[in-house]
């Protein structure tokens, strides 16, 4: 482990130096279970948009709310638990990830644009008109 010092909210995410951002919580490695575990079945935590505005790809939990997003934006991979995480990541070509690393950035350019936000708006006017 080596400290990198202090940030800025704002300056955080341009001073992430990692490959893959790590969406996972709860009291094991073998699963998400516990409050949190269980927590994480129903949300999307802040760390899953803080990791894809860095441009960073994701590995979630296969039970998180979060599969079906990761999976269909092809923004990072899922896994049942850490156990297999080095496995997993080797099994992962230059070729596939330089494709997750593009999807991440893609949706890094969309997120700080509201592009998200900006939909939910249009769909809530298009419900009240």
């Amino acid at each position: 482990m080596e400290y990198k010092g202090c940030f800025r909210p704002d300056e955080l995410a341009a001073n992430i130096e990692a490959d893959f951002g790590l969406v996972w919580d709860g009291d094991s490695v073998s699963t998400c279970s516990g409050v949190l575990g269980e927590y994480l079945r129903i949300i999307a935590p802040h760390k899953l948009s803080f990791y894809l505005s860095a441009g960073l790809p994701v590995v979630v939990w296969k039970e998180s709310a979060m599969v079906q997003f990761v999976e269909d934006n092809g923004v990072g991979i899922v896994i049942d638990s850490l156990d297999r995480l080095g496995e997993c990541l080797a099994d992962i070509t230059p070729e596939e990830y330089s494709r997750l690393k593009a999807n991440a950035t893609d949706m890094a350019v969309r997120l700080s644009q509201g592009q998200f936000l900006k939909e939910a708006i249009r769909k809530a006017e298009a419900l009240i008109d």
